[in-house]
């Protein structure tokens, strides 16, 4: 879905939303400028059935300490991005500014979880600076994470082409 070629606001995700898919959502956030803070508001509790893993957040040209990207749950809402994935991420976040924020009211309640079941390697979260264009200011909070083995870091902060070798980054942080 394209939204004339801007995005700004709080868009719902989700069966009957703005968007029926988180991928669908970072699909349109990747390909729109941001004119204002953007929310992206899960309404639905299972995030699984329909979406294209990995899902990738992509650096937005227009995004800024102002023009933000907040990953939550809606209000009430307690909600799961599950897959199964081998080695790789979940979620990938190569962009600037995008805060995954697992509370549904604004406490540190921990109402978002991300689970990769995959059973070789299966990371959950990578935030991953592609060549030398760093990653910077980005969050995850009052998340649930949960990996399907040990053989790997569930939440990975790395080059985004090849998982574990040195990146750049910048503020960074995981709460």
């Amino acid at each position: 879905m394209r939204i004339n070629a801007t995005m700004s606001g709080t868009y719902t995700i989700g069966s009957g939303g703005n968007f029926t898919t988180l991928t669908a959502a970072a699909a349109a956030y990747n390909n729109n400028c941001q004119t204002g803070p953007v929310v992206f508001s899960l309404i639905s509790s299972n995030y699984s059935t329909g979406e294209t893993f990995p899902i990738v957040f992509n650096k937005n040209s227009s995004s800024s300490a102002t023009n933000t990207l907040t990953i939550k749950p809606a209000s009430g809402v307690t909600a799961t991005i599950y897959g199964v994935l081998n080695n790789d991420a979940l979620v990938k976040v190569y962009g600037d500014y995008i805060t995954i924020d697992g509370s549904n009211n604004g406490s540190n309640s921990r109402n978002l979880t991300i689970w990769n079941e995959g059973s070789v390697k299966p990371r959950v979260l990578l935030f991953g600076s592609n060549s030398t264009n760093a990653c910077s200011n980005n969050t995850l909070k009052n998340c649930l994470i949960r990996n399907g083995t040990t053989d790997a870091g569930a939440i990975v902060v790395s080059d985004a082409g090849t998982i574990a070798n040195p990146g750049y980054f910048n503020n960074i942080s995981i709460v």
